[in-house]
């Protein structure tokens, strides 16, 4: 059984006061980068053994680091969107710093650690996509920033949501608020979100013509020729007339 990781970006409400939030970790019916889709009823059984009205096993984590729990959702449970749960964060550095993070806007992002139980492949316009029926949740966990390049780029909703999550970290590394741990992570974290907004902006570039091709093709195996030439002279112990 196949260990992976899922993401979603959306929160449904955060309470300031309360010190809750309410989110989904993750979406059904999307095809991500890995070309999977997570199907409706996936997490039903998973959720009645192990989530808060089972075991209570799940765990909300930050960045999906053990030695990092938040706490436990007090509530998990499927709607037509995603998997929906809610977390009560508790008075704690990091939990205190994941509260400024969910205030400012910077951090909208969550994702689940999934065990895939049973899977199905399916052909969707001439694409081979997997269709996971089936789950064992680990745990849920808030994330600054995707791991995945490829998937960060699908994902963003928007230049203009991009933009507004890079001023967000940007006001909060000048508030001074937060542990110097968070402040160094939203730095590297701001420097990535950099990245991904060059990418995005970048102009598409055209495919070659065919003629255009063969012309590329051309040089490169008259570069090649060339190089071989030079090294076969110098193999063979011919010099210049200087030498």
């Amino acid at each position: 059984m196949e260990n992976t990781y899922k993401a979603a970006n959306l929160i449904k409400d955060v309470d300031v006061k309360a010190r809750t939030v309410v989110a989904y970790a993750s979406a059904f019916g999307n095809i991500d980068s890995d070309d999977d889709i997570i199907q409706e009823g996936s997490y039903q059984k998973t959720i009645q053994e192990n989530g808060p009205g089972g075991k209570n096993r799940v765990w909300h984590l930050f960045n999906h680091w053990l030695d990092h729990p938040i706490g436990k959702p007090f509530e998990l449970k499927e709607d037509s969107t995603g998997l929906l749960f809610a977390s009560k964060l508790p008075d704690t550095t990091k939990a205190n710093d994941l509260l400024k993070l969910y205030e400012s806007g910077f951090l909208t992002e969550h994702s689940v650690w999934i065990r895939i139980i049973k899977a199905i492949n399916q052909t969707v316009d001439a694409r081979e996509i997997r269709v996971i029926q089936e789950v064992a949740l680990m745990e849920v966990s808030s994330v600054l920033w995707g791991a995945n390049e490829q998937a960060r780029t699908v994902e963003v909703k928007s230049i203009a949501e991009l933009n507004n999550r890079i001023e967000a970290g940007a006001q909060l590394m000048r508030s001074g608020t937060m542990s110097d741990d968070m402040f160094l992570r939203i730095e590297a974290t701001l420097a990535e979100m950099q990245k991904t907004m060059a990418l995005l902006q970048q102009p598409p570039q055209p495919e070659p013509k065919p003629d255009q091709q063969e012309t590329i093709l051309e040089d490169q195996i008259d570069y090649l020729t060339k190089n071989l030439k030079l090294l076969k002279n110098g193999s063979t112990g011919k010099t210049g007339a200087g030498d």
